[in-house]
């Protein structure tokens, strides 16, 4: 038989929840200063009379920055099952050259204010994350609770002369 809840019980749960209540809240007037900031309609130059308009300084300084302060926030998922992600994904080189490159198109598409971002989701976002966390991505071997780091592809050195045509190369 279980034991009747004390007040006492109760008070603790009610303070823990209002301490978690409070950490969210924080957490979410955190994530909408950030999305009120990478708005591209707040972020667009308006006109002006000048010949040519300089060019927007990045929202983040970093792929780093814009992994761990964008991405992972913006676009949660449970990992694990078919959809992968390593919380080391700065170890995987594959991974963080498509990162790199989602986070320089994403700094061009958030200065559209009219199909940037939409442009970027469908023609970048979405496919590269399908390979990115996909079964046989980057991270394929990689679980919540284990990393494992990339291994090169192997290789047979290339004989020397091999790409001479003059040394009966390989377009004989």
């Amino acid at each position: 038989m279980t034991s009747p809840t004390t007040a006492v019980d109760l008070t603790g749960a009610l303070a823990d929840l209002a301490a978690r209540l409070s950490s969210l809240e924080t957490l979410l007037l955190d994530l909408d200063a950030r999305t009120t900031a990478m708005d591209p309609a707040a972020t667009v130059p308006t006109a002006s009379a000048s010949d040519h308009e300089e060019p927007l300084e990045p929202a983040f300084t970093s792929v780093t920055d814009w992994v761990e302060q964008y991405l992972r926030v913006a676009y949660p998922r449970s990992t694990g099952g078919e959809f992968r992600w390593c919380a080391q994904w700065w170890d995987h080189t594959e991974a963080v050259i498509r990162l790199e490159a989602l986070w320089r198109a994403w700094e061009h598409a958030r200065t559209d204010p009219n199909t940037g971002i939409a442009t970027w989701h469908v023609s970048y976002l979405d496919p590269q994350l399908a390979v990115l966390c996909g079964p046989s991505g980057p991270f394929r071997a990689c679980r919540p609770d284990r990393h494992e780091p990339d291994r090169p592809l192997p290789v047979t050195p290339v004989p020397p002369g091999h790409f001479d045509p003059a040394v009966g190369g390989e377009d004989d």
